[in-house]
């Protein structure tokens, strides 16, 4: 009996442990004006009212945002924004709106994920594409930062931004400038190129424009100078200092126009090259500068150079002073290069003008040049067009007049016969002329 009375206490205590809470009670049910609200959201979500729309719409996003539930919030703006029963302005206005909380992400990855997901529901969207340009290049910098060009490259070439019709031309100029440069970067001189084709320069005539005319020729200049297209190079430059807020800079003006003569000398002979130097010499400025004229005059006048005398004379004074011109870099020897390409092939230009028919020997003795060398820089230039010429090899004779044809010959004779025709008439004119003079004079 002791033992029963001992354990009774012992259960009673379990039973009122294991018993469950109370709830607590609630004043009210609210299922009613629950269920009333949901159906009137529904009717709201599904209807053509624009206001009621877009306040659903936020504050669905805001309540994801309030909870810093990220995920969920990415989740719903993909959800939402393909929802036919909402309207065009309502998406737009969640999606302006989710773009602001961009800046209060709580890591890179986050923000990463939360921009994709944003540049996915507006793609496509007229309304957005202003936002959506801003939220590609802010993804690109962020790829770019973290180091990874390539796909900084390849976000920012996937936006057609020519094609968006709602952006004003200096933010598409703008985004087509950042292209170009990702391009450079990654050493997709092709992709560049196509690129570059998209911007008229005409629109940079404006005055407002001049800050993106400069960063375009810049990135022009870097383009053709890898594509060694120098006479490219030396018009960039032109367009440059014809800016007026470089040629009214007396700081800025001098080296832009160093680098256009001198490209401009280290293009590949032709008229258009012929040209250029022609209009550069015309300037002005140019006679500040007599060093560069000077070097400009000798590739324009019809004088032999003396490969010698351009390092012991403008090596100092000239090219020491260009980054371009270091020996110590692979651009800088290329130039160095193609400027003793470039006197060779004036030499030989000025040679076939005065000459029309010379021994290789002495050919080599006034280019400065072996044998050997001499001849394939002669043979480049006559499968370029640029002169005319035959080598005869067994004798060492180079002859610059050109073969005339059967045609050519018989309409030279003809033209020949025809002046000895016309002057033996003259002749016969004027003998007669005479006589009648005489006659009349004896007469009187």
């Amino acid at each position: 009996m002791e033992s029963k009375d001992s354990t009774t206490p012992f259960n009673y205590n379990i039973m009122e442990i294991d018993q469950p809470t109370p709830a607590v009670k609630m004043e009210r049910s609210y299922e009613k004006e629950t269920s009333l609200a949901l159906v009137e959201a529904d009717s709201f979500a599904n209807s053509s009212d624009v206001q009621s729309n877009t306040a659903i719409l936020l504050k669905i996003i805001e309540l994801c945002f309030n909870k810093k539930d990220w995920q969920a919030l990415r989740e719903q703006l993909e959800t939402l924004s393909v929802n036919h029963g909402h309207l065009d302005l309502a998406v737009t206005e969640m999606t302006k709106k989710a773009i602001e909380y961009i800046d209060f992400t709580p890591d890179i990855d986050t923000k990463i994920e939360y921009i994709i997901t944003l540049r996915k529901i507006t793609e496509g969207k007229m309304l957005v594409e202003r936002e959506r340009a801003k939220l590609t290049r802010q993804l690109s910098s962020i790829y770019e930062e973290q180091g990874k060009i390539e796909l900084a490259s390849d976000t920012i070439q996937e936006d057609q931004i020519e094609t968006f019709g709602s952006l004003d031309k200096r933010t598409k100029v703008e985004f087509i400038l950042e292209q170009m440069r990702l391009c450079l970067l990654l050493k997709d001189f092709v992709r560049m190129a196509i690129v570059s084709k998209k911007i008229n320069i005409n629109y940079f005539a404006d005055d407002s424009t001049v800050d993106l005319k400069l960063r375009y020729y810049e990135l022009m200049i870097e383009h053709d100078i890898h594509e060694q297209n120098y006479l490219q190079v030396s018009r960039h430059f032109h367009k440059l200092f014809l800016t007026k807020e470089i040629k009214e800079d007396e700081s800025r003006w001098p080296d832009i126009m160093v680098k256009m003569v001198l490209f401009c000398v280290l293009a590949k002979y032709n008229n258009e090259q012929l040209e250029m130097m022609h209009l550069i010499s015309k300037i002005e400025e140019l006679e500040k500068l007599p060093l560069v004229e000077s070097l400009l005059k000798q590739f324009i006048s019809n004088k032999l150079i003396v490969w010698d005398e351009i390092p012991s004379r403008y090596e100092e004074p000239l090219f020491k002073k260009l980054e371009l011109f270091n020996e110590g870099t692979e651009a800088g020897k290329v130039l160095r290069e193609s400027l003793r390409e470039r006197v060779t092939e004036h030499n030989i230009q000025v040679i076939s003008k005065y000459y029309s028919r010379i021994n290789m020997v002495r050919l080599s003795q006034l280019i400065g040049l072996d044998m050997e060398k001499s001849e394939e820089k002669l043979c480049s230039l006559i499968v370029d067009k640029s002169i005319y010429a035959r080598i005869n090899r067994p004798k060492g004779i180079v002859e610059f007049i050109p073969i005339k044809s059967v045609h050519e010959t018989l309409d030279l004779w003809v033209s020949d016969v025809n002046n000895l025709f016309d002057l033996v008439e003259k002749t016969t004119h004027l003998i007669e002329k005479e006589n009648v003079i005489h006659k009349i004079s004896r007469t009187y």
